[in-house]
């Protein structure tokens, strides 16, 4: 993975050409954020200790860009967050590439870059940019964030215009994840494969990863409407280790991962839609879990009430596998059913006090839950129906 990175960074300072040795300072801008939230469910733990209530919630991000040419852009994004056992406050780069664009149709980004996948992955660390505090969890699932909010490699992406049948924007990708050790898909896997093997494995650390897949979104003629499919490949390697220096290989490899998403905005309210599909498969020294056909999607709708008031009604909705809706095969492994489905009904409210200062407050009303749960829950002492709000506070620069 090392070597892998150093000849992705090679890839990207090769963009930059000799003029970025006369950078003009006064095209530097420097933005960032700030963010502190509180969390509290009943019954459940969500993404963190949240049954005692936890402010294990917060962000704060440092951005730099600048126009190095009249085609050349280079920027970064230093992020350093905490929800739970997650991130720990630990200063990480977010995202940060050199992006090359040749005409309004053709342009070149290396580096580390946002994943397009739905509408709103690549801006999911961009507070300010939704009503609400999380993205919708279906598609969007914090527990998954690591593998999904980016991937480090090389894309092309551009606009084709259409004169007045609207423009088509497209973005294909092919790189790496690179996950963090501490990341929550790690901690789920050491279970899983515990539960496969009858081995008690200790870690899991990623050996070699891949990733391509390419989005489009259709911008229509009509005002505020626009229409997007986006899609996913990836195979995760990784060595899980359980006990007396005895490790062997696993994979993660998630085909097929597709995301179909409708958005409607006009002055007093907006309309957002998603439905996913995707098929996952697991396999520890030579043992493989059964396939997985997650499929997701929501409804999410908007009200703004005025220029900093907008107000939030939310349902979506999970299935571990499509063709598996009650959870039989959770059952069958000794776990509660409900692990099959996750419900979520949510009502949300977000007032701009300045162009600054951004403040949230949600309730969800949760019915089922997810595998993902047993990592921070004891799977046997999990409530099929319970709910948790949030609150939170965002400063923008």
């Amino acid at each position: 993975m090392k070597m892998k990175n150093c000849l992705l960074w090679a890839l990207l300072l090769c963009l930059v050409p000799l003029q970025a040795a006369a950078l003009d300072w006064s095209q530097i801008r420097l933005n960032g954020f700030a963010s502190q939230g509180y969390l509290s469910s009943s019954d459940n733990n969500f993404l963190a200790d949240t049954t005692d209530g936890t402010f294990q919630y917060n962000e704060l991000g440092l951005t730099v860009n600048t126009k190095v040419s009249d085609k050349l852009r280079v920027g970064a994004q230093l992020l350093s967050r905490d929800l739970g056992e997650v991130g720990n406050n630990e200063v990480r780069l977010d995202w940060g590439y050199g992006d090359y664009r040749f005409t309004d149709y053709f342009g070149v980004r290396a580096g580390k870059v946002k994943l397009p996948l739905g509408l709103y992955n690549e801006g999911r660390d961009s507070d300010f940019l939704r009503a609400m505090t999380f993205l919708p969890q279906s598609i969007y699932n914090e527990n998954q964030r690591d593998m999904l909010v980016a991937y480090q490699g090389v894309g092309i992406y551009g606009n084709l215009a259409f004169d007045d049948a609207g423009d088509l924007d497209y973005h294909l990708f092919y790189g790496t994840s690179n996950m963090p050790d501490d990341a929550l898909m790690f901690k789920t896997l050491r279970k899983s494969f515990s539960r496969i093997s009858s081995q008690t494995v200790t870690a899991v650390q990623e050996k070699d990863s891949s990733l391509y897949g390419g989005s489009l979104v259709y911008n229509t003629p009509l005002d505020g409407l626009r229409f997007g499919i986006s899609f996913l490949d990836s195979e995760l390697d990784f060595t899980a280790d359980y006990g007396a220096g005895l490790n062997g290989p696993g994979q993660l490899k998630i085909d097929n991962h597709f995301v179909l998403s409708l958005e409607y905005i006009q002055e007093y309210f907006g309309l957002m839609a998603e439905y996913m599909e995707m098929k996952s498969t697991q396999t520890f020294l030579g043992i493989s879990a059964a396939e997985k056909n997650p499929q997701a999607w929501y409804v999410m709708l908007h009200w703004y009430a005025n220029d900093q008031l907008t107000f939030s009604a939310l349902y979506d909705v999970l299935y571990a596998d499509k063709n598996d809706k009650d959870g039989n095969s959770f059952v069958a492994m000794g776990m509660p059913d409900f692990l099959g489905w996750r419900k979520d009904l949510s009502f949300g409210a977000r007032y701009d006090v300045s162009d600054n200062w951004t403040l949230k407050a949600e309730y969800h009303q949760v019915e089922g839950n997810e595998i993902f749960a047993t990592v921070i829950n004891d799977a046997s002492k999990l409530a099929e129906d319970w709910d948790y709000f949030a609150l939170k506070a965002t400063f923008n620069f």
